[in-house]
């Protein structure tokens, strides 16, 4: 599990490096940025593009439950 939390880790600090200083709202860059940092940790740590894509649709549905409930 050590390799999980590294991948964790590394995704926590580059969010908050990212969106430090920048506005998603106003410059898309940062969620990109982001993104595109995602993508290629998950893939470095050995998922493969259905994986990702399983994941990315995870999220997708998570967020729109909460946005349902208003949370």
């Amino acid at each position: 599990m050590a390799h999980v939390e590294t991948l964790s880790d590394t995704l926590h600090e580059s969010a908050r490096g990212i969106f430090s200083g920048l506005s998603t709202a106003g410059d898309p860059r940062g969620t990109r940025i982001l993104a595109r940092t995602i993508y290629r940790e998950l893939r470095a740590a050995g998922l493969t593009e259905r994986e990702v894509l399983t994941i990315a649709t995870e999220l997708l549905s998570q967020t729109t439950s909460e946005l349902k409930n208003g949370r």
